[in-house]
């Protein structure tokens, strides 16, 4: 599903998770940009970008059921699902466009489920790394959905990170890692002020 670029509250835009998110340094991308250049990497993150995409939609039509087609798209896919089952991720909603009135935003998360009984948002990543501000990411989505959640005992306060490795040249393996949600809401709203502070000067 295409995540939606634009997106209205009352009649006014508001910013997607990933993009108020934009705000925070990333000094590893910097390094990255200086080493091989504007146009080459801008290359490389649609590839990667396209990519993700194929992975995601593989995921979200074929879950829970491994998918076989012999790409590695379809690898990648396969080893989330695998995953999946084997750590007891059941998902309840996949691609489930959230809204956050208290801070004015809206994104959309690929899962919201239960990990062993337990509430949790997921999100499956084709990234070179893990990296703690997807934490961040997870815990706005997890403020967007418990906005809107009258019983405390389907809250979410776990976030999921599931990475598959991309690179052909190297062996299909996966990553995940557990992220605690409640202490994230303050940066959040930190960043979100920064991103109105920043559209303003």
């Amino acid at each position: 599903m295409a995540h939606k670029a634009r997106f209205q509250l009352n009649g006014k835009d508001i910013p997607s998770v990933t993009t108020f998110l934009g705000v925070i340094a990333k000094p590893h991308l910097y390094r990255w940009y200086a080493t091989f250049g504007w146009d080459e990497c801008e290359r490389v993150k649609r590839q990667s970008a396209a990519f993700g995409s194929q992975v995601h939609d593989l995921i979200e039509k074929n879950f829970p059921r491994p998918v076989v087609d012999g790409s590695r798209a379809a690898e990648c896919a396969s080893l989330a699902i695998k995953f999946a089952r084997r750590a007891g991720l059941e998902l309840d909603m996949q691609e489930q466009h959230l809204v956050c009135e208290k801070y004015k935003f809206h994104g959309t998360t690929d899962g919201i489920g239960r990990l062993r009984g337990r509430p949790v948002v997921a999100d499956w990543k084709t990234s070179n790394s893990v990296h703690a501000e997807m934490g961040l990411q997870l815990g706005a989505y997890a403020l967007a959905y418990n906005e809107h959640e009258t019983d405390s005992a389907k809250r979410i306060e776990m976030g999921l990170i599931v990475r598959m490795e991309k690179d052909p040249a190297k062996r299909p393996q996966l990553e995940y890692k557990l992220f605690d949600l409640r202490p994230t809401e303050p940066y959040i709203a930190a960043a979100r002020t920064l991103y109105e502070w920043s559209r303003k000067h």
